[in-house]
């Protein structure tokens, strides 16, 4: 997303200023290619990371063992749970509810959620899922667990997309 490239273009340019080599690798969801990524740079000799977890559980213990052996880790966007760690990301709760209590005062009553990843998986989704459930109380709308949906438990989007013509008719 934009701001995590804002935030990784900021980091790039403080690093530049200060003669600080970097690197960049995408593990595309991969937990195991991250460690891997992870580890070889640490055995390189690099001593600090900037990482947009793949999952805010996966690599926890891996996490711990690095940090314990010098690593030191920012997390961007999702932060890895029941850890002490430094994070950098923003307000996911408030942004949704203030998406959804927008369409709220539009007059609408039947919002979907809609995300790529499981919410138990990562922190972000978690915290949007609570801001998204809180504004429909608050509007007293009863929560609809039919109107959550999680792409990975799709085959695709033109399934997803025949889900919700079917489950928000109006």
């Amino acid at each position: 997303s934009s701001r995590i490239l804002e935030i990784l273009s900021s980091a790039q340019q403080y690093f530049y200023q200060h003669d600080i080599q970097t690197t960049m690798s995408i593990s595309n969801r991969d937990a195991a290619q991250e460690k891997r990524y992870i580890t070889d740079y640490f055995d390189r000799g690099a001593r600090c990371a900037l990482v947009l977890p793949v999952s805010c559980t996966e690599n926890n213990d891996f996490y711990r063992e690095i940090m314990q052996k010098g690593m030191q880790i920012v997390f961007i966007d999702r932060k890895p749970v029941h850890m002490n760690c430094h994070y950098v990301g923003c307000d996911n709760f408030q942004g949704a509810f203030d998406a959804v209590w927008h369409l709220i005062q539009q007059g609408h009553r039947r919002i979907g959620f809609f995300t790529y990843e499981r919410p138990d998986a990562v922190s972000a989704v978690s915290s949007r899922l609570e801001g998204y459930r809180v504004a429909l109380a608050k509007a007293g709308i009863p929560f609809d667990p039919k109107l959550v949906v999680c792409v990975e438990e799709f085959a695709g989007m033109p399934e997803v997309n025949r889900y919700f013509l079917e489950v928000t008719p109006s």
